[in-house]
C-alpha cells in the first residue's frame, strides 16, 4: 500500500497567514479586513457550502466588504520589458482584451441567492444587550453596553440610508450594504430582529424557497406541513384556553360581585330589624323613659362635640 506523500498535505495559504500574523502582532490585534475577506472567499468556496449551501451571519458589515469578497479583479499583468523585436505598439484589440480581462467579475459561484436584512432600533438592541448581560448569557462579553455603542455608531455611520444618495462617480464614496446586493439584481428580505413569530420564520423560508427548495438534508413538504398544522392547531387551542379561562375569571367576578351585593343587602336587612324592634319595643315607655333613653344620649354626645369646638 502506497502511502500519501507529504505534498497532499499542503498547509492552506490563508490559514498560514492568520498563524503568521497573529505571531507578529499578538492574538490580541484585530486582523485585517483583507485577511478576513481571503477567509471568507475561502471558506464560501469550500465543497460543502459549494454543495450544500451556507447561512453568512454578521458579515460583510458594510459596502466595502461585500464587494471585497464577492468581487474578484484579477491582478494586473506583469510588463515585460520591451526589447528591440517589439518596437511596435500592440494592436488596439490587444489592449481592450488585456483590459477585459482585468475587469471586477462577481463571483457567482459564491454569490447568494437570498439576502436577509434584519431591523431594528439602537434602543431595542441597548434593552437586549441588558438582558444578556443580567442573565449572564453565553457570549455577553461581546454586548458590553460601551462596546455596543462603538459598534452601533461605525455600523450607523456605513449603513445609513442617506448613503444612498452619494455619487456613484465617486471612487471614496461610502454605500449601505443593502446598495451592493440591489446593484446585482438581489430581492432583500427584511424582518423585525425581534420577531420570533411562527408567520415571520414562514415568511422568512418561502422567501429563501423561492426560486427552488434546497434539498441538502431539509425537511420534507409533509412534515413541513404537518408542523404547520401542528402549530395552528396549538394556537387555536391556547386561544380557546385563553377565552375560557377569561370567561370564567368575568363569571367569579360577577358571582363575587352579586355576592357581595347580597351580603351587603343582608347587613341593610339586619339594621332595619334592629331597628323595628326598637320601635315596638318603646311602644310600652312613658314619655319621661322614651326620651331618657333615645332622646338625652344623643343631645349630650351632640353638646359635648360642640364643646369641643
Amino acid at each position: 500500500m502506497e502511502l500519501d506523500s507529504d505534498d497532499d498535505f499542503k498547509p492552506i495559504d490563508i490559514k498560514e497567514k492568520v498563524i503568521d500574523y497573529i505571531k507578529k502582532e499578538g492574538k490580541e490585534s484585530r486582523i485585517p479586513e483583507d485577511i478576513i475577506n481571503e477567509a471568507v472567499r475561502w471558506r464560501l468556496n469550500s465543497n460543502d457550502c459549494q454543495n450544500r449551501g451556507y447561512v453568512l451571519d454578521g458579515y460583510p458589515k458594510n459596502y466595502r466588504q461585500a464587494y471585497k469578497v464577492f468581487v474578484h479583479t484579477p491582478p494586473a499583468p506583469v510588463k515585460k520589458a520591451p526589447t528591440g523585436d517589439d518596437e511596435d505598439e500592440a494592436p488596439a484589440e490587444e489592449e481592450e482584451e488585456a483590459a477585459a480581462a482585468l475587469k471586477p467579475v462577481l463571483q457567482t459561484n459564491i454569490y447568494p441567492e437570498s439576502v436577509v436584512s434584519l431591523r431594528s432600533s439602537d434602543i431595542m438592541l441597548k434593552r437586549r444587550s441588558r438582558a444578556l448581560l443580567k442573565a449572564n448569557a453565553k457570549g455577553a462579553a461581546k454586548w458590553d453596553r460601551e462596546k455596543l455603542v462603538q459598534k452601533l455608531a461605525v455600523y450607523n455611520e456605513e449603513n445609513d440610508l442617506s448613503l444612498f444618495k452619494n455619487d456613484q462617480l465617486d471612487a471614496d464614496a461610502l454605500f449601505p450594504t443593502q446598495k451592493f446586493f440591489q446593484d446585482n439584481k438581489t430581492e432583500l428580505f427584511e424582518l423585525d430582529a425581534f420577531d420570533d413569530s411562527y408567520e415571520g420564520f414562514e415568511s422568512m423560508r418561502i422567501y429563501a424557497e423561492r426560486f427552488s427548495r434546497p434539498y441538502n438534508y431539509l425537511k420534507s413538504n409533509n412534515e413541513l406541513n404537518a408542523e404547520r398544522e401542528t402549530y395552528l392547531l396549538a394556537e387555536e387551542a391556547k386561544t380557546k384556553e385563553s377565552e375560557a379561562q377569561k370567561k370564567k375569571d368575568e363569571d367569579e367576578k360577577l358571582k363575587a360581585y352579586k355576592a357581595s351585593l347580597e351580603k351587603l343587602a343582608d347587613e341593610r336587612m339586619k339594621d332595619v330589624m334592629a331597628h323595628m324592634q326598637e320601635l315596638e319595643s318603646s311602644d310600652g315607655l312613658t314619655m319621661r323613659q322614651f326620651l331618657m333613653k333615645y332622646i338625652i344620649p344623643v343631645l349630650a354626645e351632640g353638646m359635648i362635640e360642640v364643646w369641643k369646638v
